[in-house]
């Protein structure tokens, strides 16, 4: 009997070294199962990550150029914004000049009444010097008077001798 005692023992180790050697070798397995696993989720995690960081860098980038043309757009609009105060500012010291020469014209232009005065003035000069010899064509040039009326003086001279140079003098 002691030898089927010692066959029993041993055949029990056997057993049980089998079942233990199944078991350890089915965990290792399941183990590496779920390390392979693991490494997965960790590759595509690191994947997502590095797609999220370039994405939120590139976004980062888009912004600060959007913020950098805004700025200049700004920079722009406000320079633009002082050339036409500058503008406007000429435009109304020019204004303001020119309301004192319309003043300052309107002052000193002769009045309609003046004009007849002066111009009567000029052709009784006219008649004078035609009556003096002169040609007509220098007489107009000398008073610049036109030619067509300086040739209407000279007739009215000739045919009425010096009653013209009374009638402009009056």
């Amino acid at each position: 009997m002691d030898q089927w005692y010692i066959l029993q023992i041993i055949l029990d180790i056997y057993l049980c070294g089998f079942v233990i050697f199944y078991i350890v070798s089915y965990r290792k397995k399941e183990f590496e199962l779920l390390k392979k696993q693991r490494l997965r989720e960790e590759t595509e995690t690191k994947k997502i990550n590095d797609s999220l960081s370039g994405f939120l860098k590139d976004s980062e980038k888009a912004t600060i150029d959007m913020i950098d043309a805004f700025k200049k757009e700004h920079l722009a609009i406000k320079q633009s914004i002082n050339y036409i105060n500058l503008q406007m500012e000429e435009l109304h010291k020019a204004s303001e000049a020119s309301k004192k020469l319309l003043t300052t014209v309107k002052e000193n232009i002769p009045t309609e009444e003046i004009r007849l005065r002066q111009k009567k003035l000029q052709y009784a000069d006219a008649s004078n010097l035609l009556s003096k010899g002169f040609a007509p064509a220098i007489v107009a040039e000398k008073l610049k008077i036109p030619i067509g009326e300086m040739e209407l003086i000279n007739k009215l001279h000739t045919s009425k001798g010096t009653q013209l140079n009374q009638t402009f003098s009056a």
